[in-house]
């Protein structure tokens, strides 16, 4: 009887030391969000998060972006989303390798044309001119982006915006709300104080995202 006692501790040992492995999703609070877009989808994004919860990537890891660049993805409810690339040229961290930053090179045309081989994802959003600007992912302390486009078009209020930061397999995401909304019409969006607790994961099915029409099945 001991043995099989011994047995069963050891395999649930190990399925949760497999659970916490797999454990990639990364909801995060964040201070806010503002989104400005016109009908072609250019315009501004600032996004800010400070968090003690943020997983920077790992140097020559799957999630190292200098290697496999990230994509950063904003879904709304109506089936809205915008995707834009940052592409592996543009990412350099410090010595430790706990401050990654992002500067735009060109239009990271390359890398998004590679997204948009990968599926039905990497569509128009990843098109917008410039996309992310700089970008900061700072382990256990801040993510903060600026960009020029969104990839989402505005053309009535959205009534709340989750945002997906992927590198890899490392995904750190925030919902804001209709809580959190402070402003909301045609061409405008701001939110503030998304709260961790408001996610689950980092799946499209927590986030509101697009469904596949075909299939009716969530795209990821």
């Amino acid at each position: 009887m001991r043995r099989v006692v011994t047995g069963l501790l050891v395999v649930a040992l190990c399925a949760g030391m497999r659970a916490g492995a797999l454990a990639l999703d990364h909801p995060i609070s964040a201070h806010g969000v503002e989104i400005k877009s016109n009908a072609a989808g250019n315009g501004k994004l600032l996004f800010l998060s400070k968090d003690g919860g943020i997983v920077g990537p790992t140097a020559a890891g799957t999630d190292d972006p200098s290697v496999h660049g990230a994509s950063l993805e904003l879904c709304a409810p109506g089936d809205r989303t915008g995707w834009l690339g940052l592409s592996a040229s543009g990412w350099k961290s410090n010595g430790p390798g706990t401050v990654w930053r992002f500067v735009a090179r060109g239009n990271s045309a390359s890398f998004m044309r590679q997204q948009r081989n990968r599926g039905p994802r990497g569509g128009p959003g990843g098109r917008g001119p410039q996309g992310i600007k700089v970008a900061l992912v700072k382990d256990g302390s801040h993510v903060k982006l600026v960009g020029r486009s969104t990839g989402l078009v505005l053309d009535e209020p959205l009534g709340q915006v989750a945002v997906r930061l992927t590198m890899g397999d490392n995904r750190h995401c925030a919902l804001f709300g209709p809580s959190t909304v402070t402003r909301d019409e045609p061409g405008r969006f701001q939110a503030r104080g998304a709260v961790a607790s408001a996610l689950a994961d980092c799946s499209d099915e927590a986030l509101g995202c697009p469904l596949d029409s075909a299939s009716g099945a969530f795209v990821r």
